[in-house]
């Protein structure tokens, strides 16, 4: 069975290989690692359960519909705990909900780093486990086994919380029997779109052959520079930490993002999950000058009556205000990403000629460059000094 008819309309959920009956299906990575779904068309039986799983479409189910308000509720925040905030990506969201789900006796599904600076999901049981899934991880995570480990914990009668993309909270609703909803909550968030995979392993790698060690640990978002500042760096054995945005700024370029990105149906307020969490990019309403300090804040939109619960359990926890629609405007709640016109040629260059090839052609040199460079790192300081001045 032909599950797809072009590869911008699978992204790699895994909803189809969860749910085929005769494990006629394998998820396998493209050239760019991205997964795609291959038939083994001697084990496949035309049951037609693939298809009828994939919510990868613009008419897309959100499982019952029980409970879903017409308009978010649009509040904005961040966490209390000034260590934990320091060490979360923007407020703090995805902490507090885990945290509420642990300490209720619940498990939890997120991303977080393997040795080797993959990006994996897990199932986490403990808050040192909990503790991984901190900070924003901009490569496809793997979630091959998930679905089924989730869907076991939901009949044995286990409170899940699982935190992703949209297109994976959207495949997990439309895999899991609704009969088992009602301990599953999910959680997806703001996304601008995928990173590959495999050019993020190019580059971790070009990262240790630069400064000649290995890399133990990486941040996407370097908070000591500032919440805004979008800095990755990367940590070693034994040199000083190296921090630079080439990734980020292939990232942003949308040179290197899934193809079916550049047609999500997802990119909207009707939300599959119960709470929606990103960065709240606008002003804050209330205590402005309060939360106006560059260490983060965090932007929540409760879609469900289960979302509206979650949100109370954790308010204990953070600083929050009120907001609306026009306050955190985001591009990626109106339309998808929309592809580089210089996107073909770059994926072409990168499979043809490796990493080092495009990052010096698109990425890393020349006067505009410098002048980017410059002009963040310029942005940078001013903000550290606002920073000093006010505190």
């Amino acid at each position: 069975m032909k599950i797809n008819k072009s590869i911008d309309e699978c992204c790699g959920c895994t909803a189809c290989e969860s749910i085929c009956p005769h494990s006629a299906i394998m998820m396998t990575p493209d050239k760019l690692g991205f997964l795609h779904p291959q038939v083994d068309t001697d084990k496949c039986v035309d049951c037609g359960l693939c298809v009828k799983v994939c919510n990868f479409k613009s008419d897309y189910s959100r499982g019952d519909g029980i409970g879903y308000f017409d308009v978010p509720k649009i509040l904005g925040g961040r966490l209390k705990d000034t260590e934990q905030l320091a060490r979360s990506q923007s407020g703090g969201a995805a902490f507090a909900f885990a945290d509420y789900i642990i300490g209720n006796h619940g498990v939890v599904y997120g991303a977080v780093f393997t040795e080797d600076f993959l990006v994996i999901h897990n199932r986490c049981t403990d808050m040192s486990e909990i503790l991984k899934l901190r900070g924003s991880k901009y490569i496809q995570s793997d979630i091959r086994t998930i679905f089924p480990q989730i869907k076991k914990d939901l009949i044995d009668g286990v409170t899940v919380l699982f935190i992703g993309t949209p297109c994976q909270v959207a495949g997990l609703k439309s895999y899991i029997d609704k009969k088992y909803y009602q301990n599953l909550y999910l959680i997806d968030l703001v996304c601008h779109g995928v990173p590959s995979p495999s050019i993020w392993k190019d580059y971790i790698k070009y990262v240790e052959h630069k400064c000649h060690d290995k890399v133990i640990g990486c941040v996407f978002r370097d908070k000591s520079f500032g919440w805004k500042s979008h800095i990755e760096s990367f940590y070693f054995m034994h040199k000083k930490p190296y921090s630079n945005h080439i990734f980020r700024d292939l990232f942003y370029e949308h040179y290197i993002l899934r193809d079916s990105c550049h047609s999500c149906p997802f990119t909207n307020y009707n939300r599959v999950s119960d709470v929606t969490i990103g960065d709240f990019w606008g002003t804050p309403e209330r205590d402005g000058r309060e939360f106006d300090d560059n260490k983060g804040i965090s932007l929540f939109l409760t879609n469900t009556d289960k979302g509206e619960f979650l949100f109370n359990q954790i308010k204990p926890l953070i600083y929050f205000f009120d907001s609306n629609i026009k306050a955190c405007e985001q591009e990626q709640l109106y339309h998808p990403a929309i592809s580089n016109p210089k996107r073909e040629f770059f994926l072409s260059d990168y499979i043809e000629k490796g990493f080092n090839y495009v990052i010096h052609k698109y990425a890393i040199t020349g006067y505009k460059y410098r002048l980017k460079v410059g002009k963040i790192f310029f942005r940078t300081i001013v903000e550290k000094i606002k920073w000093h001045l006010y505190h």
